[in-house]
């Protein structure tokens, strides 16, 4: 199994089956494209439960192997660009936790209310 390497992620408990699963998620939510070799003929990295072991994934994903840091260095526009996208969604989901917390809210004061007449 294939496990996202971001820790806050859903998929980081429930990881995916397949390798091309794990890519596609991390440039669809994650957006890292192209950072997850996808060298089908490399031998795989799981353990004898089936499961990979996270830390290979994130060696992977990361780059801790190859220091491209210098890559975004030139590019400023491209940085930004990411860093919007990111705090777009991050900021989309907190106002969908704030909603749910709401919601919740009202639920338990709605319990109690019923608790206070019974």
């Amino acid at each position: 199994m294939f496990a996202c390497p971001v820790s806050s992620c859903k998929r980081h408990r429930h990881a995916f089956a397949r390798k091309d699963n794990l890519a596609e998620h991390l440039k669809r939510v994650h957006h890292r494209a192209g950072q997850l070799s996808m060298n089908r003929d490399a031998p795989a990295a799981d353990t004898e439960d089936g499961y990979s072991p996270i830390g290979s994934v994130e060696e992977s994903v990361m780059g801790e192997e190859d220091d491209d840091d210098d890559e975004f260095e030139d590019d400023g526009e491209e940085v930004a660009s990411s860093t919007r996208l990111d705090k777009a969604s991050l900021i989309a989901k907190l106002r969908e936790l704030e909603g749910r917390k709401a919601k919740c809210d009202g639920d338990i004061a709605a319990l109690k209310r019923v608790l206070a007449i019974m």
